[in-house]
């Protein structure tokens, strides 16, 4: 994938940051923010693009005062549902419904993809097979069907295959027409998607560290059963694409901010 030359301006991004990460895990990882801002910050110095990034805490309901102050914007991870009606979550998609509509260039991550999804006019809810895990292996779509900042990166893979780590027990079951799904699994049949060059969203964690995970699974031990806790310890010994996927939400951030 070219690199993005370099504009006058920084590329202004904003993180909605959709949740807070239990207390014991806050020394070590801050938050899903700052994870954020670490993966797109290195994609940054990778293409040569100069970035601004502002994270805002909207499970706390702190939202932009302006869209027109951003370039671009990510909505996180969460382990609250998209479809539940909490205040904060129902002002959130209100919110993620005006980016759509103004074609604002919006990726979502996990919970972000699953809320994009339902406002779009997707259907979202808990997967058939309980809690996916662990690094996960997402047969991609061919690379024509990615928007066209990405698909000079997804020819390039080797094998038309994603790994990326995962934690998610919701999944998008459905898809309006106007949305193409890019890449799934048996697991996870929709596990990304992109509408138009505005919307790119992947159910995956490109800014998870494999210790990230197994601490997160230490504490959801209980909850997410002892073969997902397995599967989160055998991922510390197995790579991830997560760093590639980053650069490519970089660059599909960008896109119209550099035309």
């Amino acid at each position: 994938m070219a690199a993005t030359a370099c504009l006058s301006r920084e590329l202004r991004l904003c993180i909605l940051d959709a949740d807070h990460l239990y207390p014991q895990l806050l020394p070590s990882y801050h938050s899903y923010g700052a994870m954020f801002n670490g993966l797109l910050s290195g994609a940054a110095a990778s293409l040569e693009i100069a970035v601004q990034i502002s994270i805002f805490d909207v499970r706390s309901e702190q939202f932009p005062k302006s869209l027109d102050d951003y370039d671009g914007f990510l909505i996180t991870g969460s382990k609250a549902d998209a479809f539940a009606d909490d205040a904060w979550i129902v002002r959130l998609r209100a919110f993620a419904s005006q980016l759509v509509s103004e074609k604002r260039p919006t990726v979502g991550i996990c919970f972000g993809h699953q809320l994009l999804a339902l406002v779009i006019g997707g259907q979202v809810g808990r997967a058939d097979k309980g809690w996916g895990v662990g690094l996960m292996t997402y047969q991609c779509a061919a690379a024509e069907a990615w928007p066209q900042p990405l698909q000079q990166g997804l020819a390039r893979l080797a094998t038309p295959q994603l790994q990326l780590l995962a934690s998610h027990r919701d999944q998008v079951k459905y898809l309006p027409a106007d949305a193409i799904p890019l890449a799934g699994n048996e697991f996870c049949p929709i596990a990304a998607f992109s509408v138009g060059e505005h919307l790119l969203c992947f159910q995956g964690h490109p800014e998870f560290s494999a210790d990230y995970l197994l601490a997160l699974m230490t504490l959801r031990r209980e909850m997410v059963g002892e073969v997902n806790f397995c599967k989160a310890v055998a991922a510390q010994h197995q790579a991830h694409q997560g760093e590639l996927v980053g650069q490519w939400l970089l660059a599909f951030l960008a896109a119209s901010w550099s035309k």
